[in-house]
């Protein structure tokens, strides 16, 4: 039947349909919504991982005492990442992945290596976090 000149639309066969689709969103958003945190936190603990590394060879290079550099390295990851710095004269590296150093032309260079533990999803599931590593050689200069 017309009404308006409008044909009238059966309201009860279309109740419910807003509330499906959006049930069937909920978990692609979900799924995109962890993965961009994820990577988010893989970045962060990359540039994180570097800067400790960083400041821990140059406080060694200059003299500062090896656990006080590393502590300095700690201190710049922060806490989120469960940060582990090692500081050495030479290669602190045990696995080889360190880049490589002329030592020639350098008076005995210091190295420091920051592991940091990234958390999935930033809630820390067991087995499911990822563990990055970052070094830095710098020349002596104390």
């Amino acid at each position: 039947m017309l009404r308006g000149g409008r044909p009238r639309v059966a309201r009860g066969d279309e109740r419910g349909q807003a509330t499906i689709e959006m049930i069937g969103i909920i978990p692609i958003v979900t799924l995109i919504a962890g993965a961009i945190i994820q990577l988010y936190l893989v970045g962060y603990a990359a540039v994180s991982a570097e800067s400790a590394s960083r400041v821990a060879a140059r406080a060694y290079s200059e003299g500062a005492g090896a656990g006080e550099a590393e502590a300095l390295g700690r201190r710049d990851a922060g806490g989120l990442f469960d940060p582990d710095v090692a500081v050495g004269p030479g290669n602190v590296s045990k696995s080889g992945k360190e880049p490589a150093v002329g030592y020639a032309s350098l008076d005995e260079p210091v190295s420091a290596q920051a592991t940091l533990t990234v958390p999935f999803l930033g809630i820390g599931v067991k087995g499911l976090d990822y563990e990055l590593t970052r070094f830095t050689v710098m020349p002596r200069t104390s």
